[in-house]
């Protein structure tokens, strides 16, 4: 099978104080010519999206992963439209994924990976999803606006209105309710579904020598696993209260050393949550009242109830002094089971390409390209492009090639890469207008190589 690599290169040469791009030889060891090579990695950024009795899923910018939970296989991919959607796992196996910037709603399939529907979201209000991912939820003029992820109509909700207020909320199924903006606000946690209200001021004691505390808590509600609701009150004194639905209170626990709390929930109706405070991180039983793990500091992105991802900074080629020097890698470690690494693709590149001079902004190219083994065909053209901008004080120069390729087998696309070279120049003897090329630099190109369902891997490519 005929296999075929395109190369488009450009050489963008910006100016601030200069009248005159840099004049670079046809045979300069800066252009595309000859033997070039080196290894791509995968630069990973991941946050812990959701997980099963039998899976976790991930979330790296814009691909949701899934793995099996005690292997770490992975067993899926989901390609989201950017990386700044909101994630929510529905007790029905589906997870949504909702892009606020587009104003669209996307449902997968969380064990085949497929995408199920796509569907702009309701125009009265700025979106998020409630935790169990059921609801679109929304702050209204008179209360909260509540749709359905399920049937995507109007969920009817209530609301206190007897005082003057402002509404917050953490999930579809309470909100905050506030008589002003001051610290001596009456604030009042309120059922969307039937309006049923009660009074949030904090009662347990005051915490001794808090003085940032402030008596406007956030508010989110957990299921325990014999379907019993309880309404969960943090406070800035690093206080959590457990309350039920008509505002009793069953439990106080102390999470931090007065400082704000974040709790984070799970789906189903599991009676646990994870938070993080000024203390350290941890998981608390609502229905024990006994915080039943606790670790120092650990990112509450990284934590899912059945079990935590850590992460490391490692050196990977071409080592010290390139932008591409370090990598994050991560280790998943399930609530029961032995700890597993997650893969970070790597590629070994080779380009090697001969050069025809056509004018002096155009060269041919034309050779071939190594893969991972995986030999293709090259040719294109390298242009240049000189842009002049006027004097802003400093000299400023920064020639660069920059390089766009794709790669084929056949007509199948395999990959995608951009290369840049930022050429070093100074300015010539008695004529700072004239940028000359430093030699004594040794050529080499920034590459980000890019393939279906994962990050660009990115490295540098040099002349053996």
């Amino acid at each position: 099978m005929s296999r075929l690599l395109s190369v488009f290169l450009g050489l963008s040469v910006l100016l601030s104080a200069c009248n005159k791009p840099v004049v670079v030889p046809a045979n300069d060891p800066n252009i595309l010519n000859g033997e070039w090579t080196g290894q791509v990695v995968q630069h990973r950024s991941i946050t812990a999206a959701f997980s099963t009795d039998s899976r976790v899923y991930l979330q790296d910018g814009p691909f949701v992963e899934g793995y099996d939970i005690g292997t770490g296989k992975l067993l899926g991919t989901v390609h989201l439209p950017n990386s700044a959607v909101q994630l929510s796992y529905r007790d029905d196996g589906v997870f949504v994924a909702l892009d606020s910037y587009a104003n669209r709603l996307y449902k997968f399939d969380a064990t085949t990976f497929q995408q199920l529907s796509a569907a702009s979201t309701p125009n009265q209000g700025d979106w998020t999803l409630s935790r169990d991912g059921n609801v679109l939820i929304a702050g209204g003029a008179t209360g909260p606006l509540e749709y359905s992820t399920r049937t995507g109509q109007p969920i009817p909700t209530k609301s206190v209105n007897a005082m003057p207020f402002a509404l917050y909320f953490s999930d579809a199924r309470w909100w905050l309710q506030y008589s002003g903006v001051t610290r001596n606000d009456t604030v009042r946690a309120v059922s969307a579904a039937d309006g049923v209200s009660f009074d949030a001021a904090p009662q347990h004691p005051a915490v001794a020598n808090c003085t940032t505390f402030f008596p406007w808590p956030a508010v989110m509600s957990e299921y325990l696993p014999t379907g019993e609701e309880r309404v969960l009150l943090s406070y800035t004194d690093g206080v959590l209260e457990v309350r039920n639905t008509g505002g009793t209170l069953l439990n106080t626990v102390t999470l931090g050393t007065c400082g704000h709390l974040s709790l984070k929930t799970f789906p189903g109706k599991t009676g646990k949550i994870a938070f993080t405070s000024n203390s350290g991180t941890g998981f608390y039983d609502v229905a024990g009242n006994q915080i039943i793990k606790s670790n120092t500091f650990q990112d509450l992105g990284l934590m899912l109830l059945n079990g935590s991802l850590s992460s490391a900074i490692t050196s990977t080629p071409p080592g010290s002094g390139s932008s591409y020097a370090n990598q994050a890698t991560y280790t998943f470690t399930p609530q029961n089971g032995a700890a597993w690494k997650l893969n970070n693709a790597s590629r070994t590149l080779t380009l090697n390409v001969s050069s025809k001079f056509i004018d002096k902004t155009q060269i041919a190219l034309s050779g071939t390209a190594i893969v991972d083994g995986q030999n293709l065909n090259v040719s294109g053209k390298l242009t240049t492009e000189d842009v002049e901008i006027q004097a802003q004080g400093l000299f400023y120069f920064n020639p660069t090639f920059h390089v766009a390729l794709d790669f084929f087998d056949g007509t199948t696309q395999l990959y995608s890469a951009t290369l840049s070279n930022h050429l070093t120049t100074y300015a010539a003897p008695g004529d700072s207008k004239t940028p000359l090329l430093d030699t004594t630099v040794p050529p080499s190109y920034e590459v980000s190589l890019s393939e279906a369902d994962t990050n660009p891997l990115s490295g540098v490519l040099t002349r053996p």
